[in-house]
């Protein structure tokens, strides 16, 4: 005779990837932590990364918009991760009456002037389409707040570019010299605005010029200020000039006292006022 007085689960089995019994969580946190620890489109141990991607819009759909806005906004806002929270926002852009709240989480998501492009290319990934008006009212926000230098630095060649990103949200300049601005960008004129980064002039005893074209990484690893210092060893001497003037309003007066530290021990005389002098 069969026994009937056993235990048995109320609930199916949930299930690692390896086959252990796992906790079976709802789909808002589920959505929460597969949205928070990955990085898009990248395959992880488990699982390829188009996998994740399928899941994460599976999981869009099963919650509530304001959920998936508020997710997009920690994402980008407080985790600082920068693709994964343009995707949940462009799944949440199939719904319809959406349109206010994906503006509004557009705006609030785009920080940096190349994730407009971003977004357009996840929003065509599947196939070429109109954009939503709630896609184009929070683009048209978010352009407004990159400045020249920022436009200029990710005006790069693209399946979209940002012209195309301009064209096609309608933004409104904010005023004139933005109006300029966009005029310059829409006919591929946009120069790069004259800082540290695209050259550094070392002159020394008047008679040597240094002249650098430099990454924002070759700063980053000391290959600036070595320059500056291989020049003082011709035996010059290191006057105020754009590097280090540079050197202290970016990095700080450690940078500056090591810079100087290194002429003195090379043997150039030190002639840069201190900052405020």
């Amino acid at each position: 005779m069969a026994k009937m007085n056993v235990w048995k689960r109320v609930f199916p089995e949930a299930r690692t990837h390896e086959g252990a019994v796992a906790q079976r969580v709802s789909t808002k946190l589920e959505l929460r932590r597969t949205v928070l620890t990955c990085l898009l489109w990248e395959d992880t141990f488990y699982e390829k990364g188009s996998g994740i991607a399928e899941r994460i819009a599976k999981l869009v759909r099963e919650n509530k918009a304001e959920d998936v806005a508020a997710l997009a906004h920690e994402a980008r806002l407080k985790m600082q991760l920068r693709h994964v929270p343009l995707f949940p926002v462009r799944e949440l852009a199939r719904r319809k009456g959406t349109g206010s709240l994906v503006a509004a989480t557009l705006e609030e998501v785009i920080q940096r002037a190349d994730e407009p492009g971003e977004f357009l290319a996840m929003y065509w990934k599947d196939k070429k389409q109109p954009l939503s008006a709630g896609v184009k009212r929070g683009l048209a926000r978010a352009f407004v707040k990159f400045d020249a230098y920022q436009l200029a630095k990710y005006d790069r060649d693209g399946a979209v570019k940002l012209r195309d990103v301009l064209f096609l949200c309608h933004a409104k300049p904010k005023d004139e010299a933005q109006a300029e601005v966009w005029k310059k960008l829409a006919a591929g004129e946009l120069e790069s605005p004259d800082t540290w980064e695209v050259s550094l002039v070392v002159d020394v005893s008047g008679s040597m010029n240094y002249t650098l074209a430099k990454k924002e990484r070759d700063y980053a690893d000391g290959r600036g200020r070595r320059a500056g210092n291989s020049a003082a060893r011709e035996g010059g001497r290191v006057r105020d000039c754009d590097l280090f003037g540079h050197l202290r309003g970016a990095a700080g007066s450690a940078r500056v006292r090591a810079a100087r530290c290194d002429c003195e021990l090379a043997g150039a005389q030190w002639d840069v006022p201190e900052a405020g002098a």
